[in-house]
């Protein structure tokens, strides 16, 4: 995000291709409100449209508040249960819930108090209530916190807690549950208790998000390969006289039983150290060592195990440290692994795989900085245990500033974001699979990194907009669950393994990073899985709307068509928004004018950041806990009408003058926001070239400054770094507010005015070569569930519809594909006399006993410059002339003997030759020769003409066919 230069001046354009808490305003398009989690502390808004709320910026990068506005969907009758460490042990829940981050009641089942824990759960909360505003919520802690964290309590107890806890949320009426928990010692290799609690859910119609976890790929795996001990530990205490095998780390023909680990900057061993071979769970029968040795390869201490489980820990956090805790290696040194099978009788492992649980640090790009691994691939997984379950959906992170909404062209991938492909070796109760099942996890990424009331607290704040930001795949899974309640709301029947497609198959596609992709197809990849959650496309779908038709001529005038009734291509049919039987555009063509204006000149001012004491208790006694800072906003509003049809383009030009002149850089963000409540940010912290700033790529903290002149800002939407796109194809009449955030509690401004130019359409789409014509879902609205569409033919303006189906309003539904035909009745147009074409004659070298046949290809070669839609009439007949339909030939040559309008329009229609046909003419009785054969006239095929030229074509009477 960014400063604003004092020169700063920059254009942006649009092309056209590109819960409970809150009041209903009678103005707002279709009734929709604007959701609460737009603002924080909003109480200066004319008309009490917000009350406060909290802003997660994953809303705005995944289209979900695009997607409630088009849907007319917020949550409502789902119920989602949260599981993570704790929900109010710090006790600001009720501060929340009356500042709108929460909704009115959360249903606890268990929470951990009286403890260390953080309130993530509540964190997660205010997550899935910014997206999903009306949805229920319930949380339970995933374990007693209080048990310490022995083998017992690891391998068992708190797993055996987590999936107990699982069920009770689905009993409490959980449709939906995501949990951010992990216990490193689930068994990596099978399902176990808590993937089996998962898949029950999932079955019993429970959709499940878990986060991915946060440890990238900083993990080695390998078939076991065995060779003796290296002969500088033979007489070593810890391996003399022992009878070991050395697990060989070198894939090539040289042997090496230490892999040398470089631990990244600023991480610690004394993170979970996790170590698992292919071995049953509970039943294990492989007896192994795994040991650390420092740089000079002397042995520093080895990984505990419990005999009957595959699965060794190296120095857990309140666990008892055998080795002691004196030897540890040097943070961010090199240190080696070796890992060995004793010759005890026990059977060898046949695969081993290891994963230092670094929670952010540690990732395997090649640079040494993030750490490195000798002898392993770039790709090994670390979502293991129940984030690679067989039915649940674990959910990758990106930062969302990372997003295209904020700029980015492609979504980015968090860096400590895990990386699936783990396999799985046994069924539940143990016995080996026939080959390994490598599942399809991560499923899909979404946001991270959004900002919160309070979670984790003011020192992490990454956007500089003092909110606290909740970083981590912990982030992202509530963020895609919350989605999930958008689309249930939308549509009940959606089971969860339709709703893991869709939002797969709906999402932003994602590169794999720092390797070429590996996953189980093309659109996949077991780093960033099938890619970003698009809420908006992702509802789009299960709304499944379509309005859908067909504009053809229709000779018999019965309102169907038939066999031989030509479609009309090149026809435009548009919703009429007014009723008036006009497509209708705003402004109008040849008005001159390039947009329509509307202006607030009335100021607005901007009052400072105010600073509050936390309403939570801490767990420390750092000062910089002791408050939280609010940011105040302001809002002017633009009363937009008379638009017609949906927004096709926009400009937004604002001035901002500061309060003062400051020595620090300053610090705001400017957001628009239509009618619907969707909102586009435009300006933000330093201003990068008219973009957010990436906390990646640019220095923290303020650079520039920001004087008192006031500072006029242009934005349109024709860069790609502002995503204004949001707007498109969305009713622009209604109020639009363009909000000011500041977040500096010693700053203040004023918006002195702004304005927002606009061009609108009633949309349209042109029929094809069949006459066919689709207005998808993704451009049609719902609100409440239910909209109405007026689909409408554009006649030139010449000619009028003077039969078939006229316009009607069609009401859609979720779910619905309403046809809407349009027939043009031939004969009630009226069209110009259609000249003879052409006289056909035969040679008289070939006249015989036997027809001569001849295709509309064959005419049509000889007769036209362009054959396309051209077709042609037999009329002046000598002989007899023939059509083959259906297989018999038919006479086409006969004078009608009738003078009904039916049995003309069927005589009409036979004697039309198009593409396709086949013809022969036979020649007259005792005819020795014949000057001509028959004769044509041509017409082309539509039933509307811009002109009333007439259709001819020069004689070609001298030529022999």
């Amino acid at each position: 995000m960014g400063f604003l230069y004092s020169t700063f001046r920059r254009r942006f354009r649009l092309s056209a291709g590109n819960a409970r808490r809150y009041v209903r305003r009678p103005n707002l398009l279709r009734g929709e409100p604007l959701e609460p989690r737009q603002c924080l502390s909003a109480d200066g808004l004319p008309g009490g449209i917000y009350e406060a709320g909290n802003l997660n910026q994953a809303d705005i990068a995944m289209l979900a508040d695009v997607a409630r506005a088009r849907y007319g969907v917020d949550g409502e009758g789902i119920k989602i249960g949260i599981l993570s460490v704790s929900f109010n042990n710090l006790g600001g829940a009720d501060y929340d819930i009356a500042h709108g981050t929460l909704p009115d009641r959360v249903q606890v089942l268990h929470d951990n108090l009286a403890s260390n824990e953080s309130d993530e759960g509540r964190a997660m909360a205010q997550l899935v209530h910014a997206i999903a505003p009306a949805a229920e919520l319930s949380f339970s802690a995933g374990w007693d916190s209080s048990l310490p964290k022995t083998p017992q309590n690891l391998l068992v107890t708190w797993q055996d807690q987590f999936a107990k806890r699982i069920g009770e949320l689905v009993e409490a009426g959980c449709t939906i549950i995501v949990d951010d928990l992990g216990i490193p010692l689930e068994p990596w290799f099978q399902d176990g208790p808590i993937s089996r609690a998962i898949d029950e859910a999932v079955r019993r119609g429970t959709t499940y998000f878990v986060s991915a976890s946060n440890d990238s790929n900083f993990s080695y795996e390998s078939t076991f390969h065995p060779v003796a001990p290296p002969a500088e530990l033979l007489n070593h205490q810890d391996f003399a006289g022992r009878s070991l095998q050395f697990h060989d780390f070198d894939p090539g023909d040289a042997v090496e039983v230490f892999q040398r680990i470089t631990l990244p900057s600023g991480a610690k061993l004394d993170e979970p150290f996790v170590i698992q071979w292919d071995q049953p769970w509970g039943q294990n029968n492989s007896t192994v060592e795994a040991w650390f040795f420092d740089q000079n390869k002397t042995p520093i201490g080895k990984a505990v195990s419990d005999p009957a489980y595959p699965a060794a820990i190296r120095l857990f956090v309140e666990t008892p440290n055998p080795a002691g805790g004196t030897n540890l290696p040097a943070i961010g040194s090199d240190f080696y692994l070796a890992f060995t099978h004793v010759l005890d009788g026990s059977e060898p492992p046949g695969f081993l795989k290891w994963i230092a649980s670094l929670d952010g640090p540690g990732t395997l790009n090649g640079t040494r900085e993030n750490g490195s691994v000798e002898f392993t691939t770039f790709g090994a997984g670390t979502a293991v245990g129940h984030f690679n379950s067989l039915l649940g959906a674990s959910v990758g992170a990106a930062p969302y500033w990372e997003t295209p909404a904020y700029g980015e062209a492609t979504p980015q991938l968090t860096a400590f974001s895990s990386w699936g492909g783990t396999p799985i070796f046994f069924d539940a109760s143990g016995r080996r699979l026939e080959s390994p099942d490598y599942r399809s996890q991560p499923r899909f990424v979404a946001p991270q990194d959004v900002d919160t009331t309070f979670f984790p607290g003011p020192d992490t704040d990454t956007d500089l907009d003092r909110l606290p930001n909740f970083s981590g795949t912990s982030a992202a899974a509530p963020n895609a669950a919350a989605v999930a309640a958008l689309m249930l709301q939308l549509d009940p029947s959606l089971t969860p393994t339709e709703i893991y497609r869709i939002l797969a198959s709906t999402a932003v596609s994602m590169p794999s990073p720092y390797y070429a992709p590996q996953g189980v197809s093309e659109s996949y990849n077991f780093a960033t899985g099938a890619g970003m959650i698009h809420a908006e496309r992702a509802l789009a779908e299960v709304a499944g709307l379509a309005i859908r038709g067909t504009v053809f001529e229709d000779f018999d005038r019965n309102g169907v068509q038939s066999g031989d009734e030509l479609p009309l291509a090149g026809v435009k049919v548009f919703l009429d928004s007014n009723g008036n039987g006009i497509r209708d555009q705003a402004p109008s063509p040849g008005s001159g004018v390039s947009f329509v204006k509307f202006e607030a000149v009335a100021p607005t001012p901007v009052r400072e950041a105010e600073r509050v004491a936390n309403p939570n208790r801490q767990l420390t006694d750092q000062q910089a806990d002791s408050y939280l800072t609010w940011p105040a906003k302001a809002y002017g509003g633009v009363d937009v009408t008379a638009m017609p049809g949906t927004v096709t383009d926009l400009e937004v030009s604002f001035t901002l003058r500061p309060g003062s002149t400051a020595e620090t850089g300053a610090i705001f963000f400017v957001t628009l926001v239509n009618p619907a409540g969707i909102r586009v940010p435009l300006v933000g912290t330093t201003l990068n070239g008219g973009t957010f700033w990436n906390p990646r790529t640019q220095p923290p903290g303020p650079t520039m400054l920001f004087g008192t002149d006031p500072q006029t800002v242009n934005i349109s939407s024709s860069s790609s770094l502002v995503n204004l796109a949001a707007f498109s194809t969305m009713p622009a009449n209604g109020e639009w507010y363009l909000e000011v955030m500041n977040p500096d509690p010693s700053r203040t401004y004023t918006l002195e005015n702004w304005s927002l130019s606009l061009r609108t359409a009633e949309q349209s789409i042109t029929t094809d070569n069949d006459g066919n014509y689709v207005f998808p879902s993704q451009v049609l609205s719902l609100a409440s569930g239910v909209g109405s569409f007026l689909p409408t033919i554009e006649l030139p303006d010449s000619r009028r519809l003077t039969a078939g189906l006229p316009a009607r309003p069609i009401e859609l539904r979720v779910g619905e594909n309403k046809t809407a035909n349009f027939s043009i009745s031939l004969p009630l147009i009226e069209r110009p006399h259609l000249q003879r074409s052409a006289t056909l004659r035969i040679a008289g070298n070939i006249l015989g006993p036997q027809p001569v046949s001849f295709s509309w290809a064959d005419l049509s070669a000889s007769l036209l410059v362009s054959s396309s839609g051209m077709r042609l009439f037999v009329t002046a007949v000598s002989g007899r002339v023939e059509k083959l339909i259906d297989g018999q030939w038919t006479n086409v040559g006969s004078p009608p003997d009738s003078g009904s309008p039916r049995e003309l329009m069927r005589l009409l229609a036979l004697r039309m030759i198009k593409p396709g046909d086949q013809l022969r003419w036979l020649p007259p009785a005792q005819a020795s020769v014949a000057s001509s054969a028959f004769s044509v006239i041509g017409w082309d095929g539509l039933a509307l003409s811009d002109s009333d030229s007439t259709i001819y074509f020069e004689s070609i009477s001298g030529s022999e066919t």
